[in-house]
């Protein structure tokens, strides 16, 4: 290959890829976000034994997720929760424990239209009960409506109201005299920041508007 071929050759990737890079840009369809949050919970723990207790719990959580412009996001991490043990006070506790999780997650904000929107998550947990050698891995499935505050650009933050359901062997929620609801449900409150990595833009005829 001459000299006047490689030149072409260059010229040509020079012009082609810059323009080919600006024009996924702008059609691009989806953000990439890194997240990190924090919950607060409280736990309805019930030993069908005994009478149920409230039992505190609290985790974090990292992972990074897809936002589409049609409102849809996905996204995935790990994290690790806190559970603390119950007061003995009335002649018997619930024992404390941490656990490491892995969870996923779908979730859907009306674009353009209300920062309310709502999430669907499923936690698997790996957990230690505490002065003891006892292992349990347990799965939970979790409700939440959300509302997502813009911060600077590129910056989101979102507080949640989350309804869970620890499926647990352990403990088991008594209705009435027969039936026993397994595992353990929670109400809590939880706050996140979701960081865009990159940009997603929606083409509208000549009119482009950035999606946060």
């Amino acid at each position: 290959m001459n000299r006047l071929s490689i030149t072409r050759v260059l010229l040509t990737f020079l012009l082609v890829v810059p323009h080919a890079q600006s024009a996924y840009a702008e059609t691009a369809s989806a953000e990439l976000m890194i997240i990190a949050g924090s919950d607060n919970a409280a736990l309805l723990a019930q030993d069908t034994r005994f009478d149920p207790r409230l039992q505190l719990q609290s985790s974090l959580q990292f992972g990074v997720g897809v936002h589409f412009v049609s409102g849809f996001e996905f996204a995935g991490g790990i994290g690790v929760v806190r559970a603390i043990p119950t007061s003995p006070a009335v002649g018997y506790s619930y024992a404390g424990w941490t656990g490491r999780t892995t969870w996923s997650r779908i979730g859907y904000v009306r674009p353009g239209r209300s920062p309310l929107g709502v999430q669907f998550s499923a936690y698997g947990v790996l957990a230690g009960y505490d002065a003891t050698y006892l292992l349990s891995f347990f799965p939970i499935l979790e409700l939440a409506p959300t509302l997502q505050i813009p911060l600077t650009r590129g910056a989101v933050v979102s507080v949640e109201l989350p309804i869970g359901w620890e499926i647990r062997r352990d403990l088991g929620l008594k209705i009435g005299e027969a039936f026993v609801l397994p595992g353990a449900i929670y109400l809590g409150l939880s706050a996140e920041l979701r960081l865009s990595v990159s940009r997603a833009t929606e083409q509208n005829g000549k009119e482009q508007r950035r999606i946060i």
